[in-house]
């Protein structure tokens, strides 16, 4: 190796300096590359900490409308009324209610009467079902009877169906449905009185009606007793809840020929 050796040609100062110039290079170059990741998670952290302020604005509030101890009707943003029966609540979204579809979520009992729009269906859901409608008059009642929601229809016609499902039946003026907890469709169903939904249309419909059968749904309504020997005879009228139980009595008596008893 000695033998080969030639004086001056391999300078070591030169070679330091070459070496010295490459490690600054290798430290530079990692130096950028760590300063161009960090930006590179910064901008990361602020882009993702936009996109959840953004979605948390986007979310819409909840508009909340209550019955404390007796009914309220309240107008809806698409002009349909929906009455609380006491102590039910209705909720929706204001800022979705009728972009593509007007939603509202019901506890307890309401009766509603829905403004026609077929390009945006009305829907009510409640703990068990749903209703889907384009215009029309309803109750849905998850009150009266305890693990059911009891669909009865006054005008129009409605899709009565196992909440967050479609398909489901259809029912028209007059009929009424009831959905079980747990259950895979609602059953059609007899109303239990003639007139379920008088609470809040304030009117009794009687066409051809059993006089024992208007006197059942009279007495539960007020809270008496009413009772007459000529109940076979069969009632064709309408009458104003506000007429009160002594004067829808007495236009029966009229009407009929009989004689109605009050406990």
């Amino acid at each position: 190796m000695l033998r080969h050796y030639k004086p001056g040609t391999f300078d070591t100062r030169r070679a330091i300096r070459k070496f010295e110039l490459r490690r600054q290079g290798h430290t530079l170059h990692r130096t950028l590359l760590m300063w161009v990741l960090g930006v590179a998670a910064i901008a990361l952290f602020v882009y993702g900490l936009y996109g959840w302020f953004s979605t948390a604005e986007k979310v819409e509030p909840w508009t909340q409308l209550t019955a404390a101890n007796h009914t309220e009707t309240y107008v809806l943003p698409d002009s349909s009324r929906v009455t609380l029966y006491p102590e039910s609540t209705l909720r929706y979204q204001k800022g979705k209610f009728g972009r593509r579809e007007r939603s509202v979520l019901v506890s307890g009992k309401a009766y509603f009467r829905v403004s026609p729009d077929p390009a945006c269906p009305f829907r009510v859901t409640g703990r068990y079902g749903t209703v889907r409608v384009l215009g029309t008059a309803f109750e849905f009642d998850e009150m009266s009877r305890e693990g059911e929601t009891v669909v009865y229809v006054t005008e129009g016609r409605v899709a009565f169906a196992v909440k967050e499902t479609f398909g489901g039946i259809f029912l028209y003026p007059g009929m009424a449905a009831s959905l079980k907890d747990g259950a895979g469709m609602p059953e059609e169903m007899r109303p239990d009185v003639p007139n379920p939904a008088a609470w809040a249309t304030g009117t009794f419909v009687y066409e051809n009606a059993p006089l024992e059968e208007v006197l059942r749904e009279l007495s539960a309504y007020y809270g008496v007793r009413l009772s007459s020997e000529d109940t076979g005879k069969m009632l064709t009228a309408e009458f104003d809840t506000d007429e009160g139980v002594d004067g829808i009595v007495a236009l029966i008596e009229q009407s009929l020929g009989t004689h109605i008893n009050k406990e």
